[in-house]
């Protein structure tokens, strides 16, 4: 999934905002041109995603909003639209929304967040889209532990609505927004409960849109939850939700949108463009936690990641300017390639540096590889298959051993794998090819 940011103009003013960090690094360039806009189409259509997400900012500012609307709905590679929307906006654009392939996730604030009478032109609007069967899910964010929901419960009950959207606000560190700290979660754990079943008897589906650390709930809660909404199985795990801004640039999440931003254009597909954040960042989650996580049977078994990325942005910072280093010192080994025993210390000298980067493990298994170091070289991959088991270059590097092995059925196995991570590499099916055929040759057949 991909979100399009389509301007950093907003309507609001959101106690807890999360992208206002992001909105304001990247003042350059306040909406998306439409040719950046037909950009990302493209490359949604190349990664055969057919969901279109569309937010700010508010996006329905967005000057020619009525077209990028227009240009996704009439087009058959879609099937649907979610357009994030804060609700205020003019009313004479509600006609866009009322469409079958649009959902409207409509972020809702308790009435006293709204300054100059927006409520009000929330409510009117809201009626509005109503009266025209635009089909809306109402967005909530848990900014503190006493949250109000009965707002919520009203809204859905009057208006007829049956889905609701929540997260939890999380910490941005340009700025001060309002947040729950993580060690005040299980504080709201059996509000959180209360809120969540209040709205199953109403018949409402419930969905949570990043994930909460499982030792918020009680576990007798937590099993009740998962029966209700067994979405919430997923844990306390996330995801990249890669965001694009109006020039094309992406981040991961907003969370740490300060840090290893890349360019659209730079990848081929959204498989790869998540691969790349999650083999950058997602599994630095498991080398980070609070004291109070140590011994904790969810982190422990890996089902929980303690707390959102947001709450690690410095320890993050830090481990991406160890890999930098780590980075320098290879460039160095690269160039003692002929001086096997001198590059083999730089390798070492890395590992010692960015001990749980990903990139590092994977170089360094490499050129143990090459060597001949088989059992180093799978010692280091299997811990990179402990953290990133889809980690693309796990497989092609395990199918190398198996292949100087001459265990050619394991090659095939492991080049295959990899060959389901990056269905058109040429260059793995031609392995594949080989491989066999050296298969049958030591079986004797030919």
């Amino acid at each position: 999934m991909m979100n399009i940011l389509l301007t950093d103009k907003c309507s609001n003013t959101c106690p807890y905002c999360f992208a206002k960090q992001k909105l304001e690094e990247d003042s350059k360039l306040n909406q998306m041109p439409l040719e950046n806009y037909k950009k990302v189409l493209d490359f949604l259509r190349i990664s055969k995603s057919r969901l279109v997400k569309l937010l700010g900012g508010e996006p329905m500012l967005h000057s020619q909003i009525a077209e990028f609307i227009n240009i996704v709905s009439g087009d058959d590679d879609f099937d649907a639209i979610v357009v994030f929307s804060g609700g205020i906006f003019d009313r004479s654009l509600a006609y866009l929304l009322a469409n079958e392939k649009i959902n409207v996730v409509l972020n809702t604030n308790h009435p006293s967040d709204y300054k100059d009478g927006k409520w009000d032109i929330f409510i009117k609007n809201l009626d509005y889209m109503i009266s025209l069967g635009v089909d809306i899910t109402l967005g909530y964010n848990v900014y503190k532990t006493d949250f109000e929901y009965e707002f919520i419960l009203d809204l859905l009950d009057y208006y007829k609505i049956k889905n609701l959207r929540w997260t939890i606000a999380v910490p941005m560190h340009s700025y001060q927004n309002l947040h729950v700290p993580f060690e005040d979660y299980q504080k709201m754990g059996n509000r959180l409960t209360e809120f969540l079943l209040r709205f199953a008897d109403m018949g409402v589906q419930s969905r949570l849109d990043c994930f909460v650390p499982l030792c918020t709930f009680r576990d007798s809660d937590y099993g009740k939850l998962i029966k209700t909404f067994p979405h919430m199985a997923k844990g306390g795990l996330c995801n990249p939700a890669i965001d694009v801004g109006p020039d094309l640039t992406v981040w991961r999440c907003f969370a740490i949108s300060s840090y290893g931003n890349v360019k659209l254009e730079d990848f081929p597909n959204l498989r790869e463009l998540t691969n790349f954040f999650k083999s950058s960042f997602d599994h630095y989650k498991w080398h980070i936690w609070p004291e109070k996580c140590e011994k904790c049977k969810y982190r422990l078994s890996r089902i929980c990641q303690s707390s959102c990325l947001s709450f690690k942005v410095r320890e993050i910072k830090n481990f991406l300017e160890d890999e930098k280093r780590a980075n320098s010192i290879l460039e160095k080994a690269r160039e003692l390639a002929d001086d096997i025993p001198s590059a083999l210390l730089k390798y070492k000298e890395a590992l010692l540096i960015a001990p749980h980067s990903l990139t590092i493990k994977a170089e360094s298994a490499l050129f143990y590889i090459k060597t001949g170091d088989f059992i180093t070289a799978e010692k280091l991959l299997l811990e990179i298959e402990q953290e990133y088991p889809d980690y693309p270059a796990l497989y092609v590097y395990r199918g190398l051993i198996c292949e100087k092995k001459k265990n050619y059925k394991g090659a095939i196995r492991n080049y295959r794998r990899a060959l389901r991570l990056y269905p058109k590499d040429e260059e793995l099916k031609e392995r594949i090819k080989r491989n066999r055929s050296l298969d049958i040759l030591t079986m004797g057949v030919i």
